[in-house]
């Protein structure tokens, strides 16, 4: 049996490679490389090595305009066609491609019996290498310049049989049936109009942020919040209405903000352990229309045991939609037994089916918001030694509904001009140990406009 089937996410780098003359590798000089998330999939495949394998993703944004497409197989596959197999190398990464040793049938059948009735059976041409050393899982088979099929996962890969390849003639009903569903799938969020991106500005720090839930016109909960009076021509800025990551501000969705109420006080960096939450008071309104924009209702309950909840997040790149991920509930006593010391009103989370590349400590920001049957439940706290293997906990906000309401109140009552802030805990150069990801993000901010 093949490991369970990964949640559809990850990254997919793409790069303008140019070939040199005469030269093997496909990227032996110009390479430009882009990463572009992917958050939906299909797979085919019954968890079996002898089913065919394949796998479809839609990637959160558009592929750039320089790649160009594989034609996919018209007819039934022909043995005696020219084939090759392309892939990565190992050592350096780059794209490289071998010529492919096709077996007949008869052979295919022969030496691979467990194998699917369609599946391709190839082998490499050299005495110096075996297919195990050169043909990685789902490299391309491509004869005649159309992709042809796809090198299949051997439970163990053994040198002296041929390499199954799944014959994607055969699977042309699928991939058109799928290309259609994905294609009608929403990428972005529903949650997305309730959040904020949180951007703290200075003249040595030029960004550093996070994100926020929307309250009302002029108010925004997060987990934490610097104090900008600790800091010269420091600003704190706001953007609502966002659908996609962009690297401008957009001037009719940005507002300003100085007035802060932590729910701790902190001298350097919150402690993640307690309670993290905290409400800013923007100088101006928002235009909340209840399409792009709106303020998300506070819970009065806490979560059902098997509520589905998910994070709704951003992985601020650009041109990318806010996305939700299915997150699980940890069990109260083993996020404890993990995290000693952890406050009482807590919800501990962790990615349903995480990856290498998709990590809660790297695509869940502080602030994020928990939804759990639709309802807001938590906001992600903000930890500076994050650990994905551990689970992250999140301020159980049902139980914070008298302090966020009487902060509510204390900052209404505020004057919005000169920095008025309650709870002095956390300077703005501080946040420079905020992921790296957030130094990256160079204005980067959403878009409604896109």
């Amino acid at each position: 049996m093949l490991p369970p089937t990964p949640a559809p996410r990850g990254e997919v780098l793409c790069g303008q490679a140019r070939t040199s003359e005469g030269a093997n590798s496909l990227n032996d000089a110009d390479f430009y490389p882009a990463i572009i998330g992917f958050s939906k999939g299909k797979q085919f495949s019954d968890n079996k090595y002898s089913s065919p394998q394949a796998a479809l993703i839609r990637t959160n944004t558009k592929l750039p305009d320089y790649l160009e497409r594989w034609k996919l197989p018209e007819r039934e596959f022909n043995e005696m066609s020219e084939c090759r197999v392309i892939s990565t190398s190992s050592l350096a990464g780059d794209l490289v491609e071998y010529e492919a040793k096709v077996l007949s049938k008869g052979q295919c059948r022969k030496m691979l019996p467990d194998q699917e009735d369609d599946a391709i059976c190839i082998d490499v041409n050299s005495c110096r290498y075996s297919h195990c050393e050169l043909f990685p899982s789902g490299a391309m088979f491509v004869c005649n310049d159309t992709l042809v099929g796809l090198v299949k996962k051997a439970e163990t890969c053994e040198s002296y049989k041929p390499r199954a390849v799944t014959n994607l003639y055969r699977l042309g009903p699928w991939l058109k049936r799928t290309m259609k569903n994905l294609t009608r799938m929403q990428l972005q969020s529903k949650f997305a109009k309730h959040l904020a991106y949180l951007e703290f500005r200075s003249h040595r720090n030029p960004l550093l942020g996070g994100v926020g839930i929307i309250l009302s016109k002029n108010l925004i909960l997060t987990a934490c919040a610097p104090n900008l009076k600790k800091t010269n021509d420091a600003e704190g800025v706001a953007v609502y209405g966002l659908k996609v990551t962009k690297r401008e501000l957009p001037k009719n969705q940005t507002c300003h903000w100085n007035n802060i109420i932590n729910f701790q006080h902190f001298e350097d960096t919150p402690d993640p352990k307690k309670a993290q939450l905290a409400l800013i008071k923007l100088a101006e309104d928002m235009e909340l229309d209840g399409k792009n924009a709106a303020a998300f209702s506070l819970p009065i309950h806490p979560p059902e045991i098997y509520a589905k909840c998910v994070v709704v997040h951003t992985m601020f790149r650009e041109n990318e939609p806010i996305i939700e991920t299915d997150v699980i509930v940890v069990d109260k006593e083993r996020c404890r037994e993990q995290l000693p010391g952890l406050y009482e009103y807590s919800i501990c989370i962790q990615i349903a089916q995480p990856t290498d590349d998709f990590q809660q400590c790297d695509v869940f920001k502080p602030g994020s918001p928990l939804v759990c049957d639709g309802k807001l439940a938590g906001i992600v706290n903000y930890d500076t030694k994050c650990d994905s293997t551990k689970p992250r906990p999140c301020a159980m906000v049902n139980k914070y509904g008298k302090w966020i309401k009487k902060s509510m109140s204390v900052l209404r009552n505020m004057a919005t001009t000169g920095p008025r802030l309650q709870n002095d805990f956390l300077s703005l150069l501080s946040l420079i140990i905020f992921r790296q990801c957030f130094v990256k993000s160079l204005h980067m901010n959403m878009n409604v406009n896109e």
